[in-house]
């Protein structure tokens, strides 16, 4: 596989941002991602160039979501807008354990998309957190219901089957 060059070339018609995240994306590609991750983060550090630093700063989220760091990824995903960067957001807090937070970025998610399966399957996660188990069922069956398919629809069974054995227990 051929090896990027890690600065542009003088006179390239692209900013230190925008060469960065090419190489990030390159790095993700070939599957390795601390390099990717590493890449987003010297983008994030070029000056003058806003809309890129956001798509830095998610991608650099969603990587180190990926990568087992919840912690780096809420801060990197904090007031992002896009509806899959808040759902990697809301998963980060879930793994932080801080529930409420999590239930509240994925409900502010379904607000605007009442069918987003990952929102979906994130305040279920969320509700379990904060005892709210009835509830939680309800926001697996709805997901089950509509995206029985879905790669999270294995997770949320077996959550339900759960939950289903303990409410059926009190």
């Amino acid at each position: 596989m051929p090896v990027p060059i890690a600065a542009p070339p003088a006179g390239a018609a692209v900013s230190p941002c925008e060469w960065q995240c090419g190489l990030g994306d390159y790095h993700r590609l070939a599957g390795e991602n601390p390099a990717a991750l590493a890449a987003y983060e010297v983008a994030l550090g070029a000056a003058g160039d806003a809309p890129c630093a956001a798509e830095a700063r998610v991608a650099a989220g969603a990587l180190a979501l990926q990568l087992g760091d919840p912690a780096k990824a809420a801060r990197l995903l904090d007031g992002a807008t896009s509806a899959v960067a808040r759902t990697n957001h809301g998963f980060a807090l879930l793994a932080l354990g801080r529930p409420a937070e999590a239930l509240a970025e994925f409900d502010g998610i379904l607000a605007g998309d009442p069918k987003n399966d990952e929102a979906t399957f994130g305040r279920g996660l969320g509700l379990v957190g904060l005892g709210r188990n009835g509830e939680a069922v309800a926001a697996f069956d709805a997901l089950l219901g509509r995206s029985p398919h879905h790669v999270s629809a294995p997770a949320a069974r077996r959550e339900r089957e759960r939950l289903r054995g303990l409410l059926g227990a009190k």
